[in-house]
């Protein structure tokens, strides 16, 4: 019976061993089939399984993860989820496991976040491209395709700042174009390059001086609506303060307030007039314009009388010649009575339209000054002239904006054709383009600078070729032609080492461009078309 115990125990021990074995290998079975459930859901795309993964320990993570197309469906899973940013949901995981799913998941991040940055590349918006291939370096730090990206981008914003900067200066050349066409174009073009990343000054002269043009020319047309969507236009392009746009606000307050005023200054409200008469110290043209109404001159006079006397009146230590008072009430009893001995041939209200039959003809004038100006025939031509035109859109409108843009514009041709036969030594060319210059724009400074500069080239160039013949003419050897020839390339060359920009940079050129003070030299323009394109 003794020798039965140990047996029984033994056999006792073996079961409890192979249940434990068995417990075990069917726990494993049981964690194996919930790995491949859970793998299988996030393969479907489950949402529910992702919040099982994010929860399990990092051992079942890894099991989870042990195949790449679970890692990829996790990948998946987050781009599609928009309320969150997909490499902020890998936060939610250990360090270890989170480079598990970055390793595997690369193909499907960049081929879901590169179009997206080549479709902002293409609409101008570099800095959101940037942002976002710099977040997906900030993962894949070693990735060739990622530095590749990298340089389109710098390449694409180069090229693309270089045609909008051509742009932005053909612009402000366009004279021949209507000045809100112009205006257009070059807030549009400054919007884009600002767009793109450039920094550009917050004030643009160029700019400014078109847009206080336009809108000086809407008030005068009448066109309120049109002024105050420029001074809008003005204020968003241009955002710095200007004394300029807000005196114009001002003025264009005062214009839209036209007939109230008129209605107070016609009337004999004392605080009303004095207040308008206040507002108008500053829009000097509004206020001659109002003066200019009868009603308004005559009730103008019999208030100033009327104060004048009250002053006299009052202030009994004031020794005024009797016949001055006497000579005051006369004019008061006329301005009073003026209204009933007011003819037809009174002049016509500022505020009156104008005859109809005027803006047709300047309109039909100023395509034929466009068409002389178109070939050429700018101060000569048997058909006409665009100067001639000009003046004669000018006689019938004197301030009429277009006409005035068309003789910048010839005075602007004339310069760059003379400026160009200087360089060439094509003085008599020169010559008569400065003459021509001198018709479009007598007294300017342009015409005095191109003389100056015509006096001092053909006084260098006459001693110069002297010596070129006396020089050739006795020497016969070759050799000593080749002395001869050596120095003359020599001094050339010094001319062309001013393709070296020393203090050039594109940022420094386009503010230049775009602040619209001077043009690009030669120099910037060699180095702006080599380096900033």
């Amino acid at each position: 019976m003794q020798s039965k115990i140990p047996l029984l125990l033994m056999g006792f021990f073996v079961l409890i061993l192979s249940a434990i074995t068995i417990g075990f290998l069917f726990t494993i079975e049981q964690v194996g089939q919930e790995y491949k459930q859970i793998q299988t859901a996030v393969l479907q795309g489950d949402k529910t399984a992702i919040g099982d993964l994010e929860n399990a320990d990092i051992e079942t993570q890894k099991q989870i993860l042990a195949d790449e197309d679970v890692s990829q469906a996790v990948a998946n899973i987050y781009l599609k989820d928009v309320d969150n940013f997909t490499f902020q949901k890998l936060k939610v995981y250990d360090s270890a496991i989170e480079n598990i799913i970055l390793a595997d998941a690369y193909p499907v991040l960049i081929a879901h976040y590169k179009p997206k940055i080549q479709t902002n590349i293409e609409h101008d918006n570099f800095d959101e491209a940037v942002i976002l291939l710099d977040i997906l370096k900030s993962k894949y730090p070693n990735s060739q395709e990622l530095a590749a990206l990298a340089t389109i981008i710098k390449d694409k914003k180069q090229q693309r700042l270089a045609v909008l900067t051509e742009q932005y200066t053909a612009c402000l050349e366009q004279t021949l174009e209507t000045l809100l066409d112009r205006i257009n174009c070059v807030a549009t073009t400054r919007k884009k390059i600002m767009q793109i990343g450039a920094s550009l000054p917050t004030a643009d002269p160029s700019l400014q001086a078109m847009y206080v043009e336009g809108i000086n020319y809407a008030i005068a047309e009448k066109d309120y609506q049109q002024a105050e969507k420029l001074l809008s236009d003005w204020s968003i392009t241009l955002p710095s303060a200007s004394k300029e746009r807000e005196q114009l606000q001002h003025n264009l307050s005062l214009y839209e307030q036209h007939k109230e005023i008129t209605a107070d200054l016609g009337s004999y409200d004392r605080d009303k007039i004095i207040n308008r008469l206040q507002q108008l110290v500053t829009a000097k043209e509004l206020q001659s314009k109002l003066f200019s109404i009868p009603k308004v001159r005559n009730n103008l006079l019999r208030y100033h009388i009327d104060e004048a006397l009250e002053l006299i009146i009052l202030k009994d230590n004031v020794k005024v010649n009797t016949k001055t008072i006497v000579l005051l009430e006369q004019l008061l009893n006329v301005a009073r009575n003026s209204k009933q001995h007011q003819t037809t041939k009174t002049s016509t209200p500022w505020y009156n339209n104008p005859t109809k039959t005027a803006k047709p003809k300047i309109s039909r004038l100023l395509q034929q000054c466009q068409q002389h100006f178109k070939a050429n025939r700018l101060t000569t031509g048997k058909s006409g002239t665009a100067l001639s035109c000009y003046h004669k859109v000018l006689k019938q409108d004197f301030g009429n904006l277009d006409a005035k843009a068309g003789l910048k514009a010839i005075a602007k041709r004339y310069q760059s054709w003379a400026k160009k036969a200087l360089q060439q030594n094509q003085f008599s060319k020169a010559k008569s383009y400065i003459a021509s210059l001198e018709k479009v724009s007598p007294g300017s400074e342009a015409v005095a600078v191109l003389k100056r500069s015509l006096k001092k080239a053909s006084g260098r160039k006459k001693p110069k070729t002297v010596k070129t013949k006396i020089n050739v003419k006795p020497i016969v050897k070759k050799p000593v032609e080749k002395k001869v020839t050596i120095p003359e390339k020599t001094v050339a060359k010094p001319v062309k080492k001013v393709e070296s920009c020393s203090n050039c940079s594109c940022s420094k050129l386009l503010k230049q461009l775009s602040m619209g003070v001077r043009p690009l030299t030669k120099v910037q323009k060699s180095f702006f078309q080599s380096k900033c394109r």
